[in-house]
């Protein structure tokens, strides 16, 4: 096992949206922060111009619990990316990861891993990579 493994940031959480209406998502940006950006269409010409927003774990899961109350199919999902992204270590103190909470965080990566439909691979709560 390498003995750094630990103090990597393991189960990060990230919310993202891809939109057509980039005004949409300059909305949420100005709500939530994070960031928007112009999506690439790979190949595909007729398809229209998309843009993403992105936020990081802090401010994902503030927006995870502002918008729980409305959530009905990607519920389960956020309450699981909350609970992960609680135990995110502060950025200030020790770069270690105790054992319990690397446990922890590991088995709620692996239940959000099953949560996530297979066939998706970009939208929504986010964690160790790709949510």
């Amino acid at each position: 096992q390498n003995p750094r493994f630990k103090t990597r940031i393991l189960g990060q959480v990230r919310v993202s949206m891809t939109l057509t209406n980039k005004s949409a998502l300059e909305a949420c940006q100005r709500t939530f922060g994070g960031s928007v950006f112009t999506r690439k269409r790979h190949d595909k010409p007729h398809w229209s111009q998309a843009w993403g927003w992105t936020l990081g774990t802090r401010a994902a899961v503030d927006f995870l619990k502002a918008v729980l109350p409305y959530l009905i199919i990607k519920r389960d999902e956020a309450l699981v990316a909350i609970e992960l992204g609680d135990l995110a270590r502060p950025r200030q103190g020790s770069t270690r990861i105790c054992d319990a909470v690397l446990h922890k965080r590991l088995e709620l990566v692996q239940t959000l891993h099953l949560l996530k439909p297979r066939h998706q691979h970009g939208d929504g709560p986010e964690f160790a990579g790709s949510l």
